[in-house]
């Protein structure tokens, strides 16, 4: 459904900047044809180095993924402060495409462990060692098998895993409310 939204967008925007043509909008987003056309058909979403040119390019910004243009108040500059949701954005759609960690995959986790291993990536980044060696703190507190543990070494990287994971435990808590709400009748 969401990927429907972003492809709603695009087509729109590319029909109010290019007169629709697309060659021309690949042309100047710096996107292969074949795979801009990929995501006019809901095939795929873009990786993040594509979001931010997508974005940069129409002066908008990630709620371009999710939102309805109509919705969105006022575009933001090229250079947005956004950079950071759309990385969290991209990395989840990874996730759920690349890994199957589908919304039905996470209602299992009925423990905080999104939130959990969420937490494990953020505390990866404090460390506050002057050591050359890493001590990857939050393996700690890890929630599964060690073999998912993958800390990148860039904070930043493990910063946009945890918001990922924050977005999927959020994704999830409203999930398990709506149902709740739906059984009790629609109070």
């Amino acid at each position: 459904m969401k990927m429907a939204v972003f492809a709603r967008n695009l087509r729109s925007l590319i029909a109010a900047h290019h007169d629709g043509n697309v060659s021309e909008a690949a042309r100047a987003l710096k996107i292969n044809r074949t795979q801009l056309n990929r995501y006019l058909m809901e095939e795929t979403w873009p990786r993040e180095a594509q979001l931010r040119q997508i974005c940069a390019h129409f002066s908008t910004d990630a709620r371009l993924l999710m939102e309805p243009l109509d919705t969105i108040n006022a575009p933001a500059p090229a250079v947005t402060v956004h950079d950071g949701i759309a990385a969290i954005a991209a990395e989840r759609q990874r996730q759920i495409e690349v890994e199957g960690w589908t919304p039905g995959h996470d209602d299992q986790h009925q423990g905080a462990e999104l939130a959990q291993a969420a937490a494990a990536y953020v505390l990866n980044c404090c460390d506050d060692s002057d050591s050359p060696a890493r001590r990857f703190l939050g393996a700690d507190i890890w929630p599964w098998a060690d073999e998912w543990w993958k800390p990148s070494g860039d904070p930043r990287r493990d910063l946009v895993k945890a918001g990922a994971l924050i977005a999927a435990e959020i994704d999830r808590l409203d999930r398990m409310a709506s149902r709740v709400v739906s059984a009790e009748g629609g109070a």
